[in-house]
């Protein structure tokens, strides 16, 4: 299907022909097209599987005061990526002038970006739909913009519950690309599907003699087990996953007819753990894990008679605890040996996010019992794969959860374990080993840091000896158990906040080899704390704003907002009242401090440290003020101190009619000197003002030179 196509007039001529006479007898050739008006040749509903808009008279320039709004949509369930090929509007401070807007979804969506200049935004994600606006007003113009659009060949779907359809739904999708979804829910959940409409490759029913076919897999890719490849009309029965993941594709490889389809999906909580739910190799098993009494015996097909030839098996584990993560122990292996394991081995791999794996290595020994043991990061995943010449008696062994894994929330809770058992060589899997610890690592929001609090300790502490291990909680700063370390605690004193100062932290438990040992660790997420609101009065006449750990360097990532608020009619005067090192460069993105004139985003801006000077006076012609202090580097250069104060004079009014006068007037002397007064008279945007004075008594001098003036 041919992009999008808008006219550069009011007239577009359709002509339909074809120079080959065989196909001219093809019942089925069809050609569909929808059309829709456009005022100002600007603006409109865009549903295509990919196209291209642009501003009115692109590639010439873009017209005076127009505003045009496209709603870019796809199907239910499919995402689309909005790019831009040229973008040249004319470029104002904010981009108050001439502008384009960007949102996710709607007019009041959230908001991606407001465009001007000619930089091309990159920072675009993808959606299910776009709004866009471009605005011009009745100053300079520019070439505009060039945009395209397009499906995406793989969306990714997240949630709890709902709806996917063909592209184009409710009408039929005709091209050969594939077409895939990708559902994941919460680690421990399943995902029940069902079908509303079914209408894949129309001229059979036949599964088996499909040229085209909806494909639902069992897990993260096409290497699961599939759960459906059918075709035809007839709905299948709905239909469930053993995993949090399902992949769909709709396979047009070899297309003969259209399809469409509609499909409802809702996650369901699944509470029982599965001893085989599908055959690991036709595809891959997900066993997923619940509880730390749940055990899964793991043995290779036909273990212990032997097994057979080119199998190609695998085993993917996952736990729905956050603070635990799958342990993998092998009691026996016994396979084919080979120097470089290219015959008949076992592969066993870890992952944080099922998608990045990374290998232990292969293993291909002969009668090796209890010597290889694995850590879930917190994924595992084990693969088998045998040749075709010789075989031996397979592999047995046992997954169950072991304390510790990669936390990623907000927030969460650790405590200790019911116990922990160890695996060694001739040791039985269910022995506690009291000497053995537990280790997570959190990661949270970049710009943000950790913060720790004890709800409960207990380890005891005995004197030392020869057969005494005495056990604690360390806290470290970073990723790894080679950070800083924040402090190491145990006893029955609970110890005050812990702060990291990134957003990573490393926990260690070691327990004690006799006595108690409880604790309960809270961790939450928090930003740095700067910002707030500020209200002046003649008792509170200023305030100092400094960067968050100022006089030192502020914290990577941070961002901080200030409102100041003086009495009605007052103006805000700022000072730099310390040092400041921020980068002196035009249109910086990284570290930058910015000042406004009221206290919305939208207001006149007052200042920008990358491209203005901040020694200089700095005045607001209205009595509020906001600053945004934002930094977006992993090394920020300084901070920097504003003392804002109530403006020894000066004034701002509004209306069509009233008075002003120096303060103090009419007191001999009474305005402040040395001093710099402005008033702000705002009667509206349109209209003529007239000033008439009805007093004047400065200092008299030639030319005024006198500093009074």
């Amino acid at each position: 299907i041919p992009p999008a196509i808008v006219s550069r007039g009011n007239a577009l001529t359709v002509l339909l022909s074809s120079a080959v006479e065989q196909l001219n007898k093809i019942n089925n050739l069809y050609v569909a097209i929808t059309y829709t008006t456009l005022d100002n040749a600007c603006g409109g509903s865009l549903t295509a599987l990919m196209g291209e808009f642009s501003s009115p008279n692109y590639p010439e320039t873009y017209p005076r005061n127009v505003e045009c709004v496209w709603e870019l949509s796809a199907s239910p369930g499919n995402k689309m990526t909005l790019f831009f090929k040229e973008l040249d509007i004319d470029s104002t401070d904010d981009c108050n002038g001439d502008y384009l807007e960007v949102r996710e979804q709607y007019e009041n969506g959230p908001l991606l970006g407001d465009f001007c200049g000619n930089q091309i935004p990159t920072n675009l994600t993808v959606a299910n739909s776009f709004w866009v606006k471009f605005r011009s007003n009745e100053a300079d113009v520019a070439k505009g913009f060039l945009a395209g659009y397009s499906y995406d060949m793989l969306s990714e779907i997240t949630g709890t519950s709902g709806t996917i359809t063909s592209p184009l739904y409710p009408r039929s999708y005709a091209r050969t690309d594939n077409i895939g979804w990708r559902i994941t829910v919460d680690m421990g959940s399943v995902i029940a599907m069902n079908f509303n409409r079914f209408a894949i490759d129309r001229h059979t029913d036949d599964p088996e003699l499909c040229a085209c076919a909806l494909v639902i897999y069992d897990g993260y890719d096409e290497t699961a087990a599939p759960l459906l490849k059918d075709c035809g009309y007839l709905k299948p029965a709905p239909l469930t996953s053993t995993s949090s993941v399902v992949y769909i594709v709709l396979d047009h490889s070899e297309l003969i007819e259209s399809s469409l389809f509609m499909l409802n999906w809702q996650s369901i909580f699944f509470s029982n753990v599965p001893s085989s739910p599908v055959d690991p190799c036709n595809g891959h098993a997900t066993i997923v894990l619940n509880s730390t009494n749940a055990t899964f015996n793991l043995s290779s097909p036909g273990y212990p008679d032997g097994y057979k030839f080119n199998l190609d098996c695998t085993w993917i584990f996952q736990s729905t605890m956050p603070t635990y993560h799958p342990f993998l122990s092998f009691e026996l292996i016994d396979l084919v040996e080979s120097s470089d394991c290219l015959e008949d081995y076992v592969e066993v791999f870890n992952s944080s996010d099922l998608a990045e794996w990374k290998s232990f290595g292969r293993i291909c020994t002969f009668a090796t019992r209890g010597t290889y043991n694995f850590h879930g990061t917190p994924h595992l995943k084990l693969e088998f794969r045998t040749d075709y010449i010789q075989n031996r008696i397979g592999f047995t062994g046992t997954v169950f959860l072991r304390c510790g894994g990669l936390l990623t929330d907000p927030n969460g809770v650790i405590t200790q374990p019911d116990s922990l058992p160890m695996v060694e060589p001739d040791m039985l899997v269910n022995r506690t080993e009291t000497y053995e610890s537990c280790n997570w690592t959190i990661n949270v929001r970049t710009g943000w840091t950790i913060e720790f609090t004890f709800a409960k300790l207990n380890i005891t502490i005995q004197p030392a000896g020869p057969h005494v291990s005495n056990g604690y909680v360390a806290i470290m700063n970073g990723m790894d158990e080679f950070s800083p370390l924040l402090g190491q605690y145990s006893g029955t004193d609970i110890p005050g906040t812990i702060n990291t100062s990134s957003n990573h932290a490393f926990v260690q438990y070691r327990p004690s080899s006799s006595g108690p040992n409880l604790f309960e660790l809270v961790y939450r997420e928090v930003s740095v704390e700067c910002g707030g609101n500020v209200v002046l009065s003649a008792q509170f006449n200023s305030t100092d704003i400094m960067t968050p750990n100022y006089p030192e360097i502020p914290p990577a990532h941070s961002e901080c907002f200030w409102r100041v608020l003086a009495p009605a009619g007052q103006l805000l005067r700022v000072q730099v009242a310390g040092q400041m090192l921020l980068p002196y460069m035009p249109q910086c993105k990284t570290e930058y401090i910015q000042m406004r004139a009221g206290l919305t985003s939208y207001a006149p801006e007052l200042l920008h440290s990358c491209s203005s000077d901040l020694s200089q006076r700095i005045m607001t012609s209205t009595n509020a003020l906001s600053i945004k202090y934002f930094n977006d580097r992993p090394d920020p250069n300084a901070g920097i101190k504003l003392r804002v104060t109530l403006a020894k004079c000066g004034s701002a009014v509004r209306g069509a009619h009233g008075s002003i006068s120096s303060k103090n007037y009419p007191q001999l002397g009474g305005y402040p000197a040395p001093a710099v007064c402005e008033y702000y008279i705002q009667e509206g945007v349109y209209g003529m003002m007239m000033l008439s004075f009805e007093d004047l008594h400065l200092p008299a001098k030639a030319n005024c030179s006198s500093e009074d003036n």
